[in-house]
């Protein structure tokens, strides 16, 4: 037996076959392969290597979706802004367009003397008397004491050739600024027509204490 087997050996090494080495032996139990110490490292080295190319592709796209987000954001607020003063732009335009064009002297003349108020008539106050005729919404008794005051000055204007003093004119004015505050106050109870009829009747009475009858 024992020439036999040193026959084998010398048959293999013949043959150029030689016996594993400690770092190449594997060892097989079936269908299940156990790695050796090296193996296992290299696998678990790959491992790591693979895990953290994952984490930085995942980190990358991360990156790439914020600064997506974040370019974005920056023209959103662009268009905003240049949205916002396209919009007043066009609004200061339309306006500029829009607005009338300043009066001239001539007809800035031609308005204040439209606004001037005219002379009562004198079916409206008598020159030579000095009675005025009132419209009917002032004949109330609200305005009896304004009434009262002003025939009266009147009266005196009449006697002396339609002249005033200047106390009179301050009085006068005084007692039409009275009456047309207590006509204010009926505003809501009067029709537009009367209220705008007894102002102006108001006004010209005063205006016309400032001519010479």
């Amino acid at each position: 037996m024992r020439i036999l087997l040193v026959g084998c050996a010398a048959g293999l090494a013949l043959v150029g076959v030689a016996p594993p080495t400690a770092a190449q032996e594997h060892y097989y139990w079936g269908d299940y392969h156990a790695a050796t110490a090296a193996e296992s490292a290299a696998r678990g080295v790959a491992d790591i290597v693979r895990s953290a190319g994952a984490a930085n592709l995942m980190n990358a796209r991360a990156a790439g979706y914020y600064e997506a987000a974040r370019s974005q954001n920056i023209d959103n607020h662009l268009k905003y802004t240049q949205t916002y003063f396209e919009m007043k732009r066009y609004n200061k335009e339309y306006r500029d367009a829009n607005r009338p064009a300043r009066p001239t002297s001539e007809q800035l003349f031609r308005l204040a003397k439209d606004a001037t108020p005219k002379p009562l008539a004198p079916d409206q106050l008598d020159p030579v008397t000095g009675k005025i005729t009132w419209p009917e919404v002032l004949l109330v008794s609200d305005f009896q004491a304004s009434r009262e005051a002003l025939e009266t000055l009147y009266a005196e204007r009449a006697q002396a050739s339609g002249q005033i003093t200047l106390d009179q004119y301050n009085a006068i004015r005084q007692s039409t600024r009275e009456m047309q505050n207590l006509l204010k106050a009926k505003l809501n109870d009067l029709p537009p027509q009367v209220f705008t009829g007894a102002n102006a009747f108001i006004k010209r009475l005063e205006y016309t204490a400032k001519l010479r009858g």
